[in-house]
């Protein structure tokens, strides 16, 4: 019995030998693996600190001057920043040049014409027109100086009681876009008579005709349609034209009364009234339908209502009127021919 127990111990021995000699061999394995020179890791921190400093350098060496690398980035960065801002002033400087006005003098040549000359600088006719106070028709001769702008638009007086975001408004424009172009710091002090400059397109006609049709009864005095008994005086025009004819605007401009009601409405019946920018005002009365809304901005041309014979009216037509600084005017006087 007692052999038998020395026989385990001995085996039990030389299995615990033969296992540490096994974990001292992977260790050593590892070490080699690790630190290749032969060198093992020191406990000591001293030489832990050398050896990260030998390991920066090699690195260093290896990088192939990381020192240069860094120093010349900054140099890079700083050149491609500087070629980004002065591209970018580059641009802003052309941007706003864009949007400041300049004017040049164009010599007519012979056989030019006016829509041929607006057509070579990209330009709507009305511009060159309203630039020179022109007519679309007039003749040019050659050796003629005309002022050609940079872009289109017109030159706008500032009226009394007129203010720079009504302008803006009305000819439906941006208020920083006006302020920009004429380099305006506060669009609150802009004093009557100033001359600003507008960029939109300006009718070449004041007024154009807001349907074609017969005159029906004029303008001033006229016999009382109604009572057949004496005068009475008929502030505007009325065109004879069917029910539903489509009526234009006669200018551009701002819609500041809509009536689509059904009762007399002073006699107007259904109504569109239109304000311009210099606050002359157009009438549109005796509408089957209106087809804008109060505040609405529209040019000239649009589609505003379809004629009609409501109101007080002894058959379909469209009464207009122009009213300019409180008074009614003739419109055959301002209307495109």
């Amino acid at each position: 019995m007692s052999c038998l127990k020395n026989l385990l111990r001995g085996k039990f021995k030389i299995c615990f030998i033969g296992f540490l000699s096994l974990v001292l061999v992977l260790v050593a394995f590892k070490v080699l693996v690790r630190h290749p020179q032969g060198q093992a890791p020191s406990l000591n921190p001293a030489d832990r600190q050398m050896n990260s400093s030998t390991l920066s350098n090699q690195d260093t060496r290896y990088l192939g001057s990381t020192d240069d690398t860094q120093r010349r980035l900054p140099q890079r960065e700083r050149a491609e920043k500087k070629n980004t801002d002065t591209g970018s002033n580059q641009s802003l400087n052309e941007a706003q040049k864009k949007n400041l006005l300049e004017v040049k003098t164009h010599v007519v040549k012979p056989g030019a014409t006016l829509w041929g000359i607006a057509r070579e600088h990209g330009l709507h006719l009305s511009t060159v027109v309203h630039a020179n106070n022109l007519s679309p028709s007039q003749p040019i001769h050659p050796g003629q100086k005309l002022k050609i702008y940079n872009m289109d638009g017109f030159v706008y007086q500032v009226p009394r009681g007129q203010t720079l975001s009504r302008i803006a408004r009305t000819y439906d424009v941006s208020l920083h876009e006006i302020m920009q172009i004429n380099q305006i710091e506060n669009p609150h002090l802009i004093p009557v008579g100033q001359k600003i400059f507008v960029p939109a397109i300006k009718p070449l006609y004041t007024f154009i005709w807001p349907v074609r049709g017969r005159i029906s009864s004029g303008f001033g005095w006229r016999p009382n349609p109604f009572s057949k008994k004496g005068r009475e005086y008929h502030r505007g025009i009325d065109i004879a034209v069917n029910t539903g004819t489509p009526i234009r605007a006669s200018h551009s401009g701002r819609v500041v009364v809509t009536y689509r009601g059904t009762g007399w409405n002073k006699g107007y019946g259904k109504l569109v009234v239109i304000r311009g920018g210099d606050n002359s005002r157009s009438y549109y009365a005796h509408l089957s339908r209106v087809l804008v809304k109060r505040g609405q901005y529209v040019r000239q041309g649009q589609k505003i209502g379809l004629s009609g014979n409501t109101g007080r009216s002894t058959g379909p037509h469209l009464f207009f009127a122009i009213v300019k600084n409180g008074k009614a005017r003739n419109p055959l006087k301002y209307l495109s021919r």
